[in-house]
């Protein structure tokens, strides 16, 4: 077709709010994720192409999604795991250990309640502003920085009531059907916290969102390979993230953290600054691996629930066809200025040929003025045929030349 030639990295394109399907443009810099003027005085960044992946080609795409800017979600994240580490040094093991020898087991219980709430909180925190940071990554924009940080605060306490509710939910369903149905959920809602702040799905918006993601038209062959490529993708992420911060949860240990004093004789305060930083940095790298793989498998169920890669494509040959259309319309008119035709021709012309069809008045004089019996450049007498009037006028003949008045 005609047409600027096809790019090999699709152009960037952007989510309508509220909407899964409508794509547009990011000319305008303006997408739901709030970019405002993103990218101003810098290059876009490359997209990522768009198609269906296997499980591996799903984890090396997350690694394509990570290249360039791996090293400020991890500082992101690390960042936000800085505020939950804080609190270990006085709501930790080892203060809760000492608590419960003193006999005071509620104090206890609280301290680790509050300790929870934390982690669940900087987790979700770093997770999805990791996603938010990565995501105009695949459709070749930037994000301010403030403005992913204020969207992932305000997407956290949301989804800690989500999770919550999913996760009692899940619990229920692991007592009754010994672990399947724990499972099963788990598959279901693994996209919840990717399309909340992506899409903007709401509450229950986002729940129903990643559920419609991970399913299958069909039940057969094709839902159980969408479940293996899920367990496959989603536990490789899981397992990276467990083992970074088993790292850190180990120097947490009360055990650990006598026998390393005792050993380097560094005070208690030195080792709970160290401790901050390296596990601040083990969880920070962690989230990061686990929410780029997330964001990765999110694309992939898109492609193939959404067809967005057919979206996008058809997004581009949209772009390129109001330019060549006018660049088509504007070869007619150039023609026409340079044939000195600017004006048109008179409606009420028939032919070039066609005699008047009634005679006109000189000015000043109520006598007519009998018409001319040909027009330039047909003499009389002439054998030219005598075009018929009903005709239509011929594009190709001059405008009829106007007498001047007696």
């Amino acid at each position: 077709m005609r047409g600027r030639a096809q790019p090999d990295t699709l152009p960037a394109v952007r989510e309508e709010n509220g909407t899964f399907q409508d794509l547009r443009p990011a000319g305008e810099r303006s997408s739901a994720l709030g970019t405002g003027a993103a990218g101003e005085g810098a290059p876009d960044l490359p997209g990522v192409e768009l198609a269906q992946r296997s499980s591996g080609q799903i984890l090396d795409s997350a690694l394509d999604i990570a290249r360039g800017r791996f090293g400020l979600y991890v500082l992101a994240a690390s960042v936000v795991w800085v505020f939950a580490r804080a609190l270990q040094p006085f709501l930790g093991q080892q203060q809760t250990q000492e608590w419960m020898l003193d006999g005071r087991p509620g104090l206890a219980l609280a301290a680790m309640g509050v300790n929870v709430a934390a982690t669940m909180f900087v987790q979700q925190m770093a997770l999805v502003l990791v996603a938010l940071l990565a995501w105009p990554r695949l459709v070749g924009t930037r994000i301010p920085f403030w403005s992913a940080v204020g969207r992932a605060f305000l997407a956290v306490f949301p989804l800690l009531l989500v999770t919550l509710v999913i996760s009692s939910v899940t619990f229920a369903a692991m007592c009754l059907t010994c672990g399947l149905g724990a499972l099963y959920l788990a598959w279901k809602s693994s996209l919840v916290p990717v399309t909340y702040v992506v899409e903007r799905a709401g509450l229950v918006g986002c729940v129903t969102r990643s559920w419609q993601l991970t399913s299958h038209e069909r039940t057969d062959v094709q839902a159980f390979h969408g479940f293996l490529r899920w367990f496959a993708v989603m536990g490789t992420a899981y397992v990276v993230q467990m083992a970074f911060s088993s790292l850190g949860g180990a120097a947490d240990l009360p055990e650990v953290r006598r026998d390393v004093i005792d050993r380097t004789g560094m005070s208690e305060w030195t080792y709970d600054g160290a401790v901050l930083a390296l596990t601040s940095l083990f969880n920070g790298l962690g989230t990061a691996i686990y929410s780029v793989i997330a964001l990765a498998f999110y694309v992939d169920c898109r492609v193939r629930r959404d067809g967005l890669d057919l979206a996008r494509k058809l997004e581009d040959l949209r772009v390129a066809w109001p330019a060549s259309a006018r660049a088509e319309e504007v070869a007619p008119a150039s023609f026409a200025s340079a044939a000195g035709t600017a004006t048109a021709w008179p409606a009420s012309v028939s032919t070039s040929n066609a005699p008047s069809a009634a005679p006109r008045s000189a000015p000043g004089e109520g006598a007519p003025v009998e018409p001319p019996a040909a027009s330039a450049g047909t003499p009389r007498g002439s054998d030219a045929p005598t075009p018929d009037p009903s005709s239509p006028p011929s594009l190709d003949a001059p405008p009829p030349r106007q007498e001047p008045p007696a």
